[in-house]
């Protein structure tokens, strides 16, 4: 009996041994699955604060951009009317020319082309046959005398040819630059009278009875005789001296500004930007203080113009001028030919008879916005000002406008009190630096009047 008993606390002892070792293993299991489960979450917990982190970033980021998109911060600038357009070039010009009774003439230009002149001046230097063979035998003295010079054995140097070598070397250095042909022109007879007067110089210090001294005594006799046969061309009036000549200069005048018409332009016949060709046997004298440009325009502006308006014309190098228009003819019904009057510039049109030029028709500055800034009702224009999440409307007085832009001011106060329709609860301030809305909508307008 005893036996038996022991036997079944041993079982029980080993079923509850097993028992405990089960009850062991479960919680192990257990742990493991909690365990498991909680990193699980810890994952997703990150997961999700990432694509928060991410999201809030991202729309930072977007309402940033959306911010800068759609507001605009006031500052000063300027805006303008611009038409490019072709021009006719009208001036008041004299052709100087040899005269018809003087025969057979050598010519020689005394004034660089593009100079001003004075009344009187002389133009022109012209010699008949017998003349030019004095020339001729000038030349052949010059070349003798340079060649005595370089084969002398004399020293004959002086503080005079000193300086003529000086101005010699210095016009020899600008001819050797990218200079036009009446430039170089200019050079040259600048060069020959130098050293014509070095030559007469060291005549003048060489013995005396020296060849040079001989060939320069011989070449101031023949100077001489020329002088007093040469004939001059004067100039008749004071102005700008040009000897580019298109025959048209007793045709294209200032005289009467009715006739020029799109069609009288168009008869003319001229390619638009072509180059005056000068001449040797002719020369005008341009007034530099007026000239004109007649252009023919379909635009709103040309519609609207008025004489005596004032203007800007840019000019074919850039040059910005001022100018006024002092005519205006009718050529259809949306077509106008509108004359300018210049006084700047002229010098630079010389070559040209017809050629594009940019008419600015006006130019202002003041607080410059973007039209699509613009709110109007009732024939006044309003802004939405917003700061830190605020919006105001600010009534602004629109002074100019060009197809983008929008030159604005703010009303005087006497200005305001004379004004019935203005919106309840509108500012009437607006300040350099404001930020205001660019495409304002209804709700936009709708917040800024509460």
């Amino acid at each position: 009996m005893k036996k038996e008993k022991e036997k079944k606390i041993n079982k029980k002892s080993k079923i509850s041994t097993n028992n405990l070792a089960n009850n062991d293993g479960n919680s192990n299991i257990n742990n493991n699955v909690q365990k498991t489960k909680s990193n699980f979450t810890k994952v997703i917990s990150i997961i999700l604060v990432i694509v928060f982190l991410a999201y809030m970033l991202f729309h930072s980021i977007f309402s940033l951009i959306t911010k800068n998109e759609s507001t605009y911060i006031v500052r000063y600038g300027n805006i303008s009317k611009e038409e490019s357009l072709s021009g006719l070039v009208i001036r008041e010009e004299n052709v100087v020319s040899v005269p018809e009774n003087v025969g057979s003439v050598s010519l020689q230009k005394i004034i660089t082309e593009g100079k001003r002149i004075a009344e009187g001046e002389n133009v022109y230097k012209f010699y008949t046959n017998d003349e030019t063979d004095i020339n001729k035998r000038i030349d052949d003295l010059n070349t003798q005398i340079q060649n005595e010079i370089a084969n002398s054995d004399e020293k004959l140097v002086s503080i005079d040819t000193k300086l003529y070598d000086e101005q010699i070397s210095s016009i020899l250095k600008k001819i050797s630059l990218p200079n036009d042909v009446q430039t170089i022109e200019e050079y040259k007879k600048n060069l020959d009278d130098l050293m014509s007067k070095k030559a007469q110089e060291m005549g003048k210090i060489s013995s005396k009875e020296s060849k040079l001294k001989d060939l320069v005594n011989q070449k101031t006799e023949l100077e001489k005789q020329l002088d007093s046969a040469s004939k001059f061309i004067k100039s008749e009036r004071s102005g700008i001296v040009s000897y580019r000549i298109d025959g048209l200069e007793d045709k294209i005048t200032s005289d009467d500004l009715s006739i020029y018409t799109e069609k009288y332009i168009n008869e003319l016949g001229l390619s638009n930007g072509q180059i005056v060709s000068t001449v040797e046997n002719k020369g005008k004298i341009v007034n530099n203080f007026v000239s004109y440009i007649a252009v023919t325009s379909k635009s709103e502006e040309a519609q609207n113009a008025k004489v005596k308006q004032k203007l800007y014309v840019e000019l074919p190098n850039g040059k910005v001028i001022n100018a006024r228009i002092v005519q205006i003819n009718s050529n259809s019904e949306k077509s106008k030919t509108i004359i300018i009057k210049i006084n700047q510039g002229i010098e630079d049109l010389l070559i040209y008879r017809k050629v594009n030029f940019n008419i600015i028709w006006w130019n202002d500055n003041g607080f410059k916005i973007p039209n699509s800034a613009l709110i109007e009702d009732n024939g006044l224009h309003y802004v939405i000002k917003t700061r830190n999440g605020y919006s105001n409307l600010v009534l602004v007085k629109l002074d100019n406008q060009s197809d983008y832009y929008s030159i604005v001011s703010n009303y005087s106060t006497s200005e305001i009190k004379e004004l019935t329709n203005v919106l309840d609860k509108a500012n009437t301030s607006l300040t350099l630096y404001d930020q205001i809305l660019t495409k304002p909508n209804e709700s936009d307008v709708s917040r800024a009047k509460n």
